[in-house]
């Protein structure tokens, strides 16, 4: 939610008009859910079609990881379900594409976001 360019594909709790509720806490397991089979499922289907084709590159959840470490403080970032969902999604995101030909690249920010020892020691 802080870098604006990561909105993010897992929304743990829908409120009633559909927006995403970030406040809340859980396991996320609804939200996963539907990032697995309904972003992570159908883009693998796509990626599998042409991993021998031609080359692709993956960029896996852009700003999600160093959130997670950057954000805890956060109640809407680092709550409960919003921590299960970053680790439960990305780690499912790179299971599902290990065994194709294709490169992935998991986003760790930079030495301005996580160049701070306290940042650093969070992320790793």
């Amino acid at each position: 939610m802080k870098a604006k360019a990561s909105n993010g594909e897992i929304c743990c709790s829908y409120k009633a008009d559909r927006t995403c509720d970030y406040s809340a806490s859980g396991d996320c397991a609804a939200g996963l859910a539907e990032y697995k089979s309904e972003y992570i499922d159908v883009f693998y289907n796509i990626v599998q079609q042409y991993h021998n084709k031609v080359e692709i590159v993956l960029i896996i959840e852009p700003d999600s990881l160093p959130n997670l470490a950057t954000n805890a403080g956060d109640y809407n970032c680092g709550n409960s379900a919003t921590t299960a969902a970053y680790k439960t999604g990305v780690a499912y995101a790179v299971n599902k594409f290990k065994d194709l030909n294709v490169t992935m690249y998991l986003d760790a920010a930079h030495g301005g976001w996580l160049g701070w020892e306290d940042n650093t020691g969070k992320f790793v």
